[in-house]
């Protein structure tokens, strides 16, 4: 199983692309990880606002589609948390990942704006 971490930008769908295509290589199957950041002030077991749920909706859709065509077993998951990293690390345990692919920054953002990602902490 390979995981990949999921967000908005245009290196999750190349990281995405190339874990499919790896896993096309290995004939494995991808994990595709939303994460939802949660302030610890909000408890996790909080709904999602409608808005939120349509983004995290829009986002797997986007994965999905990205994914069915390369023909591997992909499952999609969205998990609220309110540090990400150490998310993202439970998750590859939990589904015995071999390799975890990360989008660590959109070429749009500043260099400055990714030292203050929730991935990178």
């Amino acid at each position: 199983m390979l995981l990949v971490a999921y967000g908005t930008g245009p290196m999750s769908d190349a990281q995405l692309h190339l874990a499919c295509r790896s896993a096309n290589d290995i004939g494995g199957g991808v994990h595709v990880l939303h994460m939802i950041e949660r302030s610890r002030h909000i408890p996790l077991t909080m709904p999602l606002t409608p808005d939120e749920e349509a983004r995290v909706h829009r986002v797997l859709d986007r994965a999905e589609h990205i994914a069915t065509p390369h023909g591997v077993p992909c499952h999609l998951d969205a998990v609220r948390a309110t540090a990400v990293g150490p998310a993202i690390i439970a998750a590859a345990h939990e589904h015995q990942a071999r390799v975890i692919f990360l989008g660590l920054r959109d070429r749009d953002r500043s260099a400055a704006s990714l030292l203050l990602s929730g991935t990178v902490r």
